[in-house]
């Protein structure tokens, strides 16, 4: 992991994402780049209104918080660029991400709920959905991040593998274990048996060392990860979101989302293609 991006806004839980992000960047040896983006309105894209938003006290508060949160927060060692930008918010993060070379966005969320969760909170998710890169959400306090043990929960077909290794290269920065986690539900269901074997071809084609098997039945997927999370004692919960929009989101892909709001791990998140299954597994084991 060579480049961390932490985007702030000054809050607490921005703090806390800030602490972890300086954790993790001695541990792997990154750098950090800050960024904070003062969100314009949509109607505000005229150079004019832009010159004088950037010459506004805005800025000059940004660069106030900047310079504390610089001193707040022990970046000794670390190579650590800043960066004051005037956008939209989660669409700025995304773009960086997309532009340069982030291994690891690190983000505060909020998880709160009602208007404040769709003024606030959706940054977060939007970015989870959106960005090409590792998603490290941080809701509660911490002030450092030392990774034993991770649940990676997933249904284990072929969409998970394409960034799987993204996922293990952060754990191999730890040297954590890996719980390799299916959550069968009444709705979902699956035979023990029938779960293992794609387990088992998941880690002969990751070639994984460090890792357990685990089949955990619960009313819903998110409540088996979180009740699974807690009875195994792990430090940080691992997903794949299919990033997905609208209505197929809506159904599909809301899983991540709502464990940013409800976890009380740390959430880390990476964007796969969803595929349409036709006919079994797509992957190594197929009925």
């Amino acid at each position: 992991m060579n480049k961390i991006l932490l985007p702030t806004d000054f809050s607490e839980q921005a703090y806390n994402a800030a602490k972890v992000a300086a954790s993790i960047a001695k541990k792997a040896g990154a750098s950090i780049q800050i960024l904070h983006v003062i969100d314009l309105p949509s109607y505000a894209d005229s150079p004019s209104f832009r010159l004088i938003s950037e010459s506004s006290d805005l800025k000059k508060q940004a660069e106030e918080a900047m310079k504390e949160l610089l001193e707040k927060v022990d970046f000794e060692g670390i190579d650590v660029t800043t960066t004051i930008e005037f956008d939209s918010i989660y669409q700025r993060i995304v773009d960086i991400a997309k532009q340069e070379p982030i291994d690891l966005i690190v983000i505060g969320s909020h998880g709160t709920s009602g208007i404040e969760k769709f003024l606030i909170g959706s940054v977060t998710e939007k970015v989870i959905q959106l960005a090409p890169c590792l998603v490290l959400a941080i809701k509660y306090p911490m002030e450092t991040i030392d990774i034993q043990s991770m649940v990676f929960a997933s249904s284990f077909y072929g969409e998970v593998y394409e960034n799987f290794p993204k996922i293990q290269a952060f754990a191999d920065i730890f040297n954590a274990k890996i719980h390799l986690l299916k959550v069968n539900t009444r709705h979902h269901f699956e035979t023990t048996r029938y779960s293992k074997k794609a387990i088992e071809a998941f880690v002969n084609e990751c070639n994984l060392k460090n890792y357990s098997i685990n089949i955990y039945n619960d009313d819903t997927e998110e409540e088996g990860i979180l009740h699974f999370a807690e009875d195994a004692g792990v430090d940080l919960i691992a997903l794949a979101t299919h990033g997905r929009t609208g209505l197929s989101h809506l159904i599909n892909g809301s899983l991540t989302e709502h464990l940013s709001d409800h976890s009380p791990k740390p959430l880390l998140c990476y964007k796969t293609k969803h595929i349409k299954i036709k006919y079994g597994i797509i992957g190594p084991y197929s009925r």
